[in-house]
């Protein structure tokens, strides 16, 4: 079978791809053939000088799938060989028509050498020279280079950084033109360990973006991977070497986004394997620049090509920056596998290597030791190694989107990641990553300790064929203090930012698989209920409680905060049951800022649930707030944001926004999984976390903070404040916080929240807490150290003093608003409580009100002022009016009521759950004086029936009748936190539990109250469908003219008028009548006669009947009831006409007449019931 098939034309012959065989290779005639052939082997193309054919190699395959095509590429081909006889490797294959993209070997008629030798170049200062001579020898699959006899050609490294040609040669190779190594050049050599250091740049390099530099691309820094010296600078190290001149950087099969580990491995075509031997036959072996958590460094012994399922160990190019007009800057990155060993360690014992820069990230390994083969590091290069923005940028609405999506690095510039690989007998390696600054700690292991030793909780790493990590070495780096490479700062800053956050991310995609099978198998094998665990915790206090064994542990619970109140005997607890995986990695983080503001990895926050929760509330005080990230929030419009801030930054700086950790979102932990946030949309569904928001949230949270720094309030913010620019500060902050619980007494204001949207904790948070030790290691024997603030404002409300009202709602007759509330935690405890309330009353007694007086307000609207006072450890609250509020009726009898005082409370809710408050209300019931109008004749005339107030044309304070708990009960739903909607309430006037105060009550002097000495027995309402009569009045007729009150609502007062006794015949019983003044709340004051009612029952009647019963046989009728007022005596005649005593209904006495009885009061009696008088007339009938 032939090696070169012919293709579709027949100058071109064409090596077949099949199995592993990658890049392209083919013959080329310089004309037609006389005879053509379907193919030749590679002897007869290379020596048949009939042929005088060309070789063309190349990386990549031309289109040769059309007769066009085929002859476009033959005939551009041709134009560049023409009638020399070459081996070409094609750099461009679709652009060949340049030398520059074409390298030449130019070879002899009969192909049995080069006649000219080749330079290839590879990296800047470092080139490939087949020297002139060499002999070529056919193959079943390649053509051989090697020496003839006389001729000492050899494959040599030139350039100024190459290694010294004496020592680094080979005097034979080959070119494969199959398999994946097809045209590229192979040879061994050996090369010194110092010109791998120094002139090759072994090792790994990270770039950052350079502008205003036309002759440099980029910055870089150089992480060595081992020593150019040690154990020997001259240790010449063995390679099997190949050169693919069209692909030094082995981009033409790379599938590093797209494939396993060991097909990227198997895509190269420009690489330099370790044999494993040294030239002394010694064992290759490299003082690697990775070192242990204790300080040790580590050896990395490259695996030959004699192991099997390993990757064969190797060094590859990596180009760099330009960083002149013609020079890239170049780098040596390892791949495969480099088994590790550790001096000094003589036990199978694992030893912890560190990741990066925090000696608290790391992971457990078996170095290789006592025949143990021990674990390795396997590299794989053409990974990430490009930061294309660089510093991160802040989030502002006035710089260019940044695409929240885009990687961290990119393959701009390239370098190698690394994986573990388990030796063949080694325990699997384990990962512990902890925050900087705030390692693990439990119980000491030492009897009798007090002292907590770090704690270092890890999981199984089982590697896979697919993920890797960048994994750098920093013993031997180097800071710049030129813009040549990273300076110190930089080289921490991209560790962190970059390096930690990729690989912390990339590795938990395989701790998570093994975290859950660790927990499947802890439930299967033990009962939870009764395992107490082992708590662990950082310098911060966070406490995390792990059960099982510490290697692959499963997490029981993260805790944020707890709180007992004085009656409890433990404490109530926020945190994390049944962390998620991805949530214990994030809080393992180094260098730790998670911003929190989806719930997709919380857990349910139902207590009940089973399976990951969240134990989202906690209490100061009778304040209770929780924590519903990632339930209500909208676009731009954030609530319940969880900060948990473990480094060392501020969080907000208002003088520069570079310096804020709000605002450098790519460098929030797991930002992705965790601050993507969750919003509403317009129908009210939840939608999945969109990181496309990231930016804008950035924003929120610097204007939320903003906003705080403007207030002038800095008794309520200046501590936060000072907190959130506090670099040193760590804790936990929860912004917007719900807020679900109130004190009993205060509940009821819920009912005024007008924007419940903004009723929300403005802050909560959690600071550092003393830890103790305790039987299952660290605890916390005391309440969280927490703090917090709610501020809600009315959006309508403008803070001032006195504070003034706002409108209310106009369509109702009463209403509540909650102006502002204010409440300041710090160190767990309320220290200072201030609210604002207002309470419109558009009607009293049914009398709508007309005016307020002085100090009042157009919308007839009282303010009340919150209070807190402390009876022990008992904090009361309060919610009631400062001052006098007085209202004014058109209304004939009622002038005024003057509110000294309101009270606000919650009662307890009623069986549906609904919010039942009141407000009690006390004050003046300022009747008016009404007076018989003057006449022509005589003057005007008092007639106090209503008693009780300022006299005639004075408008003083603290005149009338005092009342006492005058109810407006408001009655609304239960509160949902972090609704959005107004709670809707009722509003009931309520009069059922009022009382009077007639002691100190101010009686008009010449008032009927006064003159009769009545006593006030409450109060009395009706409708117009129950005049007064139903209720047994007797209307009494006065002098005074009014207006009937039946058919309308009525308001009357009920009094106790005692008449003293009619003697034996009544069996010595009193003559109490009780006495109605009555009055009409709807009329209005327009001079016409005044709807009043003077009502009277009388004893031993019933259903407003005129017969007094005596001694069960007689009975007493009346006539009429009159009331008069003497204005010379100044006192009121109550009189009764044509009083007759019936027998039986029968016989009346006396027969031919009737009596006339007057009831008369002294004003000078104060108030006694024996000042009153009777007086009687008989009246005899005419005789007809």
């Amino acid at each position: 079978m032939s090696f070169f098939n012919v293709s579709l034309n027949n100058q071109l012959y064409v090596t077949p791809t099949t199995g592993k065989d990658q890049g392209f290779s083919a013959f080329l005639l310089p004309k037609p053939p006389s005879s053509p052939e379907s193919g030749y082997d590679i002897s007869q193309a290379l020596t048949d000088t009939t042929l005088n054919g060309s070789f063309i190699l190349s990386a990549y395959t031309p289109n040769l799938e059309t007769q066009n095509s085929t002859d476009l590429f033959v005939k551009q081909a041709l134009a560049l060989l023409g009638t020399g006889r070459y081996i070409i490797w094609i750099l461009d294959i679709n652009d060949f028509s340049a030398t520059k993209n074409t390298i030449f070997m130019t070879i002899a008629g009969n192909g049995s050498s080069s006649i000219q030798g080749v330079t290839i170049p590879m990296v800047s200062g470092i080139s490939l020279q087949i020297q002139s001579g060499i002999k070529l020898t056919a193959t079943d699959n390649s053509i051989d280079l090697g020496s003839t006899s006389g001729n000492n050609s050899k494959l040599i490294f030139t350039g100024p950084d190459a290694p010294d040609s004496n020592s680094t040669y080979a005097t034979s190779g080959s070119i494969p033109l199959s398999g994946i190594y097809r045209g590229s050049v192979n040879f061994s050599a050996f090369i010194e360990r110092n010109s791998l250091s120094s002139g090759f740049n072994w090792g790994f390099q990270m770039l950052i973006p350079l502008e205003d530099n036309p002759n440099q691309t980029a910055r870089s820094e150089y992480f060595p991977l081992a020593s150019g010296q040690y154990p020997s600078p001259t240790d010449a190290i063995g390679f099997n070497i190949f050169i693919d001149p069209t692909d030094i950087f082995n981009q033409a099969f790379n599938c590093s986004n797209s494939c396993s580990i060991t097909d990227q491995y198997n895509s190269r075509r420009t690489v330099f394997n370790f044999t494993g031997s040294n030239k002394d036959q010694s064992e290759s072996v490299l003082n690697a620049y990775y070192f242990t958590v204790w300080g040790s460094n580590i050896k990395l012994i490259p695996v030959g090509n004699n192991n099997n399922n390993e990757l064969q160990a190797r060094l590859t190019f990596n180009n760099g920056e330009l960083y002149s007009a013609n020079a890239h800057q170049k780098h040596f990155a390892p791949e495969g596998d480099f088994i590790i060993e550790i001096n000094g360690v003589t036990s199978n014992e694992s030893i912890p290597l560190q990741c990066g820069l925090q000696g608290t990230e790391f992971f457990n390994v078996q170095p290789r030791v006592n025949g143990n083969p021990g674990d390795r590091l396997r590299f794989i290069t053409n990974q990430p190694a490009y930061a294309p923005v660089y510093p991160l940028p802040v989030s502002s609405p006035v710089t260019a989107p940044v695409n929240p999506n885009a990687s961290l690095l990119d393959i701009t510039y390239q370098t190698s990641w690394c994986t573990l690989v388990i030796g063949e007998n080694s325990i699997i390696p384990s990962y512990v990553a902890q925050p900087k600054g705030s390692a693990l700690f439990s119980n000491s292991t030492v009897v009798g300790s007090t002292i907590l030793e770090h704690s270092t909780p890890n999981f199984t790493f089982t590697p896979n064929n697919t993920v890797l990590f960048p994994m750098l070495p920093y013993a031997d780096v180097k800071p710049n203090l030129n813009t040549e490479g990273f300076n110190k700062e930089e080289i921490e800053d991209f560790e962190k930012l970059f390096i930690s956050q990729i690989r912390k991310q990339n590795i938990n995609s395989i701790l998570i698989n093994a975290q859950t099978k660790a927990k499947e198998s802890y439930l299967k094998s033990t009962n939870k209920v009764t395992d107490a665990g082992t708590n662990v915790t950082t310098p911060s206090g966070l406490i995390a409680n792990l059960l099982g064994s510490n290697n692959n542990p499963v997490w029981n619970a993260i805790y944020l905060a707890q709180n007992q109140t004085t009656s409890q005997s433990s404490f109530e607890k926020m945190y994390f049951e049944d962390p998620s995986e991805d949530l214990i990695q994030a809080f393992q983080t180094s260098d730790l800022f998670l911003v929190i503001a989806n719930n997709e990895k919380l857990g349910s926050t139902d207590p009940t649930a089973s399976g990951a929760k969240f134990l989202n509330k906690m209490f100061i005080g009778d304040w209770t707030m929780e924590a519903n990230t990632g339930t209500q929030s909208k676009y731009n419009d954030y609530n319940n944001i969880i900060i948990v801030k473990g480094k060392k930054g501020k969080l907000y700086d208002p003088d520069n926004s570079d310096n804020s950790l709000i605002s450098n979102w790519q460098k929030w932990t797991a930002k992705d999984t965790f601050a993507a946030p969750s919003i509403l949309n317009n129908n009210n569904d939840l939608l999945p976390p969109d990181n496309s928001q990231l930016v804008i949230l950035s924003q929120w949270m610097q204007s939320y903070f903003e906003d705080a720094k403007n207030q002038t309030d800095t008794a309520y913010f200046g501590n936060f404040n000072a907190l959130v620019q506090d670099e040193n500060w760590t804790g936990i902050l929860i912004l917007r916080m719900d807020i679900s619980g109130l004190p009993d007494n205060l509940t009821g204001i819920l009912s005024g929240v007008r924007d419940p949207a903004g009723f929300r904790a403005h802050h909560f948070g959690i600071n550092i807490t003393p830890v103790e030790k305790g039987s299952n290691g660290p605890e916390i024997n005391n309440p969280s150290s927490m703090f917090g603030l709610i501020y809600y404002n009315d959006p309508d409300f403008i803070q001032q003093e006195p504070p003034q009202p706002i409108q209310p709602d106009l369509s109702e007759t009463y209403d509540f608003v909650l102006l502002n509330l204010k409440v300041l935690f710090e160190n767990t405890a309320v220290k200072s409580f201030q609210s604002y309330a207002q309470l419109t009353t558009n009607n009293y007694f049914g009398s709508p009100v007309d005016h307020m007086g002085d100090g009042g307000n157009k919308f007839n609207t009282m303010i009340l002022k919150g209070a807190l006072q402390f009876k022990g450890n008992e904090a009361l609250y309060s919610l009631s009016t400062d001052g006098v509020n007085a209202f004014y009726f058109n209304n004939p009898a009622v002038n005024k009521i003057e509110i000294s005082n309101v009270n606000f409370s919650t009662a307890q809710s009623d069986p549906n759950g609904n919010i039942v408050s009141n407000f009690s209300i006390n004050g003046y019931w300022d009747f008016k004086e009404l007076m018989i109008p003057a006449d022509e004749n005589d003057p005007a005339v008092d007639f106090d029936i209503l008693s009780f107030g300022n006299t005639d044309g004075t408008d003083a304070s603290n005149k009338g009748l005092i009342f006492n708990n005058l109810l407006i009960n408001m009655v609304s739903p239960p509160y949902t936190p972090g609704q959005t909607e107004q709670l809707p309430k009722t509003m009931t006037f309520v009069t059922s539990q009022i009382t009077f105060d007639q002691a100190r009550s101010t009686p008009r002097p010449n008032s009927m109250y006064v003159n009769f000495a009545l006593n006030l027995q409450g109060l009395t309402q009706g409708s117009s469908d129950s005049p007064p009569s139903q209720n047994g009045y007797l209307t009494v007729i006065t002098d005074l003219k009014v207006s009937p009150i039946d058919g309308s609502s009525w308001v009357g007062l009920i009094y106790k008028l005692n008449m003293g006794t009619p003697g034996e015949l009544a069996g010595n019983i009193g003559l109490t009548s009780t006495l109605l003044t009555a009055w009409n709340p709807t009329a209005t004051d327009d001079g016409s006669a005044p709807a009043v009612l003077v009502g009277i029952t009388l004893p031993g009647t019933g259903g407003g009947a005129k017969l007094i019963s005596l001694q069960t046989v007689l009975k007493l009728s009346i006539g009429q009831i009159r009331l008069a007022y003497d204005s010379d005596k100044s006192s009121f005649l109550l009189m009764f006409t044509e009083i007759a005593l019936k027998f039986f209904g029968l016989l009346k006495i006396p027969p031919n007449g009737s009596s006339l009885f007057y009831l008369f009061g002294n004003p000078k009696s104060n108030d006694k019931a024996s000042g009153l008088g009777w007086y009687a007339m008989y009246n005899k009938e005419n005789s007809k």
